[in-house]
């Protein structure tokens, strides 16, 4: 499995490239997705569609609805990675 650190800034680049105006600096692993970073619906499924091409995973609208932190996310792509048996570092 990917390491928490080496999925947060995989994460941090890809939310990054799919938010306007929004430096990867500012993004760490308790900001608040709709609050803190602005995030809005769009951006989201943005994110999610990018997690599912980067990770091969399946995220689902009900799983979007669960994100409220990047740590969120982190969190539910190192279980759903674990779940398939991803090799540990698969590279983007």
């Amino acid at each position: 499995m990917e390491s928490y650190q080496h999925v947060l800034d995989t994460l941090r680049s890809i939310i990054e490239s799919s938010v306007d105006d929004l430096d990867g600096g500012e993004i760490n692993a308790d900001g608040n997705l709709k609050g803190e970073l602005g995030i809005d619906s769009l951006g989201m499924f943005e994110v999610a569609d990018k997690v599912q091409e980067r990770w091969g995973i399946v995220v689902t609208d009900e799983d979007i609805s669960t994100f409220t932190t990047v740590d969120s996310i982190v969190t539910f792509i190192q279980v759903e990675v674990g779940k398939k048996g991803i090799p540990a570092v698969a590279e983007a």
